[in-house]
């Protein structure tokens, strides 16, 4: 097996994985609370992100793939920043105000006017009575610091190789679209820029990172075996041992012999 196909499997395993426990949430979606829901769309946010990564790192768009990690790195300062915190509830009610903001401004535009339908942007009677009554409250809420954050968690070289290396590709520099110019002209040592496999490994490791910090903020109590599949993720992370995947194995067999599986209680 070529460590592309290694990289595959891998990433295949990631897939099935998260796709496990988003259909646990689904099957108890009744119960969930604020926490929960959030909890729920990060997991599904970084299935998205890790495998537009990996598309991305298939097709050498290197520099793109780092802007990406760079998004999934923030989904896990997020969670623990909301979770050590308890802000759940907060950060819920200003994003809130703040998408209603936005959309109330789109609607109220007077620079282009007759350029929007306003029915593409209208607010229900329900948002705007919450909108009202958020607004009275007190929102306990600022963004987190990723290096504070990250330092905390004792993971300080994701700042430093990641989220800041990373932001040398969001914003733009001087270099930017280097990489971009040697893949379109076929230049064949592309390989050698931005250390490509350090891309996926980190993405790896962030993203078992997110699934066993969402796992511990969440309300329920979740399998032993959940949490052997997650180490497995970060354990392969630049091994590429194709028979690590024991317990995600035994899992993805659990589920598929029984549909309506229970990995989580309350």
């Amino acid at each position: 097996m070529t460590e592309l196909e290694k990289y595959k499997l891998l990433f295949d395993m990631i897939q099935m994985l998260i796709s496990v426990i988003i259909g646990q949430y689904l099957k108890i979606s009744s119960t969930l609370e604020i926490k929960d829901i959030i909890i729920r769309n990060y997991l599904s946010r970084c299935l998205t992100l890790l495998l537009s990564i990996y598309s991305l790192w298939e097709r050498k768009s290197y520099e793109d793939a780092w802007i990406l990690f760079r998004s999934l790195l923030d989904r896990l300062i997020y969670i623990e920043h909301l979770g050590k915190n308890d802000l759940w509830r907060d950060f819920n009610n200003i994003s809130f105000k703040l998408q209603y903001e936005y959309q109330n401004k789109i609607r109220s535009d007077t620079d282009f006017p007759g350029k929007i339908d306003k029915k593409d942007y209208e607010l229900t009677k329900s948002q705007r009575q919450r909108y009202s009554e958020i607004v009275k409250m007190e929102i306990n809420w600022n963004r987190p610091d990723p290096k504070a954050v990250l330092k905390r968690m004792g993971l300080d070289f994701l700042y430093e190789y990641g989220y800041y290396f990373g932001s040398g590709f969001v914003h733009p520099i001087a270099s930017d679209g280097f990489f971009d110019f040697e893949r379109i002209i076929g230049k064949p040592d592309i390989d050698s820029n931005g250390n490509p496999k350090f891309i996926l490994n980190n993405s790896i490791i962030t993203g078992s990172l997110i699934i066993q910090e969402s796992l511990n903020y969440s309300k329920f109590k979740w399998m032993a075996l959940v949490y052997k599949a997650i180490e497995e993720m970060r354990s392969n992370a630049g091994v590429m041992d194709t028979n690590i995947f024991q317990s995600t194995r035994q899992l993805i067999a659990y589920v598929k012999q029984n549909p309506d599986y229970k990995i989580c209680s309350e």
